[in-house]
C-alpha cells in the first residue's frame, strides 16, 4: 500500500503513530528527493517523536530491493 505525497487526505487530526510512516511509499512517478522532503514533514509528526536516527532508518527501509 502506498500513499502518494500528492494525495488530498487531510491528516492534521490523526496522531500519526511509527507504523504509519512505514505504509508512506513513494509513488512510482514521484521523485525520490520531492518524495523524501515530504516523507520527513510527515515523520516529523510522528507521536512519540522520532530520533533522527531512527527516521532515517525507517526512510531506508521504504524502498524495496529491485
Amino acid at each position: 500500500m502506498w500513499i502518494s505525497s500528492s494525495s488530498n487526505i487531510n491528516t492534521k487530526w490523526m496522531t500519526l503513530k511509527q507504523s504509519n510512516i512505514l505504509a508512506l511509499k513513494k509513488g512510482s512517478h514521484e521523485l525520490v528527493h520531492e518524495y523524501a522532503k515530504w516523507w520527513r514533514e510527515k515523520a516529523a509528526q510522528v507521536d512519540p517523536p522520532l530520533f533522527d536516527k531512527e527516521m532515517v532508518n525507517l526512510f531506508f527501509n521504504i524502498f524495496e530491493d529491485p
